[in-house]
């Protein structure tokens, strides 16, 4: 069984949610971590079915705001992560 990483996207001078921001995997244990999500109109994101390690996640905003993160997967585990970004780029 592989683990999750789910968590939020909010601004980070009001924490309010930001929704449709890509949160991609950059890098990470599988050789091809082509992986990708769109959050929901509440900030919210999941990403399953990731191999126990180190991945290195970037979420974008369509006003080209970003902010990249390192999170460690581990098995039968859902890891919760919160990004902060710049609600202007």
């Amino acid at each position: 069984m592989n683990g999750s990483i789910s968590g939020y996207v909010v601004s980070d001078c009001s924490e309010q949610p930001m929704g449709d921001v890509s949160v991609v995997v950059i890098s990470g244990p599988n050789s091809s971590p082509d992986i990708a999500a769109l959050t929901n109109p509440f900030g919210y994101f999941v990403l399953d079915n990731l191999r126990e390690g180190t991945w290195r996640l970037r979420a974008m905003a369509p006003n080209g705001s970003q902010s990249d993160m390192t999170v460690d997967v581990f098995e039968h585990a859902v890891t919760a992560v919160k990004f902060l970004l710049p609600q202007n780029s």
